[in-house]
C-alpha cells in the first residue's frame, strides 16, 4: 500500500467527525516532517495496514491463535534457533500483535477508519523470511469510526492475544503486556525513527495508550531516555520495561524499545 497525499488529506477528514487529540496529534508529528523522511514514514505506516485485496492464502486471526496454529509458530521458531520454548512463544506473541494492534492504530491514526471486519475475523498473510515467518496484515475493506470503536477493539484483540499467555509461564505477562504496547504504538514509532521530535513524541504516545490501552500504559518506561542510545537523535523515544526476547531469538538483534540496549545493534 503506497501512501499519497490523498491518504493524508482524508486523515484529517474522516473519523466519524469525532475529535480525537492524540489522532490530532500524531497528523502534526507527521506534518512536521520533512518532506523525505514524512514519505518513508507514511511508507512504513501504510505496510501496517497492508494488503488491500484479499487472496487465497490469507488467515483469520483466530485461526492463528488456535493452540494448534501457535504450536506450529512456537516449533518454526525453535527450529530457527529460539532457545526454549518460552522464548519462542514470546516471539510468536510479539509478531502477532504488531500486525494486528499496528494495523488498527495505522488505519485509525491516518485513516480515522477502522477494519469492516471484526477483531477476530482480521486477516494476514504469512511470509517466511530468513529469519522466520512473519504476519502480515490484510485489510481490504474499512469505514470511518469515532474513538470508542477504535477503543472496543483495541480490548478484543488485547483479549484474543492474552490468549497465548496460557501456554506462557507466569514471567511471560510482563513481555506479553510490553508486545500489546509496542504493538499499538508501531505507527508512532515510525515517526520517531523518522525524526519527529522525541519529547512531543513521547507524550503523545502515553495519552494515545492511555485512552486506547489504560492496562498498557505501566509495560512502558517514560522516564527512560533513548537520546544516547539512537544514532542522530531518532529512534524508538520509549524503552519497554520487560525484554521481548528478540536478541535471543533467531533475529539476533536488538528492538528499538530494548531496555538492555546499551549500543546501537541492528533496530527492528
Amino acid at each position: 500500500m503506497e501512501p499519497s497525499r490523498e491518504m493524508f488529506e482524508a486523515g484529517r477528514r474522516l473519523g466519524g467527525g469525532v475529535a480525537d487529540p492524540s489522532r490530532a496529534a500524531f497528523l502534526d508529528l507527521l506534518q512536521t516532517l520533512a518532506a523525505e523522511p514524512r514519505r518513508r514514514a507514511l511508507t512504513r505506516i501504510c505496510a501496517m495496514i497492508g494488503e488491500t485485496a484479499r487472496g487465497p492464502d490469507d488467515l483469520r486471526l483466530a485461526d492463528l491463535l488456535r493452540p494448534s496454529a501457535v504450536s506450529r509458530a512456537v516449533l518454526d521458531e525453535r527450529r530457527r534457533g529460539a532457545p526454549s520454548r518460552s522464548v519462542a512463544v514470546c516471539q510468536v506473541h510479539r509478531h502477532l500483535a504488531r500486525a494486528s494492534l499496528g494495523a488498527l492504530s495505522a488505519l485509525w491514526l491516518l485513516e480515522g477508519s477502522i477494519a469492516t471486519a471484526g477483531p477476530g475475523e482480521a486477516r494476514f498473510l504469512i511470509e517466511e523470511r530468513a529469519i522466520g515467518l512473519r504476519p502480515r496484515a490484510v485489510t481490504p475493506d474499512w469505514r470511518a469510526a469515532a474513538p470508542d470503536e477504535v477503543r472496543a477493539a483495541s480490548a478484543d484483540l488485547l483479549a484474543l492475544l492474552g490468549a497465548i499467555d496460557r501456554t506462557q509461564p507466569r514471567k511471560g505477562g510482563p513481555i506479553l503486556a510490553s508486545n500489546h504496547a509496542i504493538g499499538l504504538l508501531s505507527p508512532w514509532l515510525a515517526l520517531c525513527r523518522a525524526g519527529a521530535p522525541r519529547p512531543a513524541a513521547r507524550s503523545a504516545m502515553r495519552t494515545y495508550l492511555a485512552a486506547f490501552a489504560p492496562d498498557c500504559v505501566d509495560a512502558i518506561d517514560w522516564e527512560a531516555d533513548r537520546a544516547g542510545f539512537e544514532a542522530g537523535g531518532g529512534g524508538a523515544a520509549i524503552t519497554r520495561r520487560a525484554c521481548c526476547l528478540k536478541y535471543s531469538s533467531a533475529a539476533r538483534s536488538f528492538c528499538g524499545t530494548c531496555p538492555f540496549r546499551t549500543g546501537d545493534p541492528a533496530i527492528a
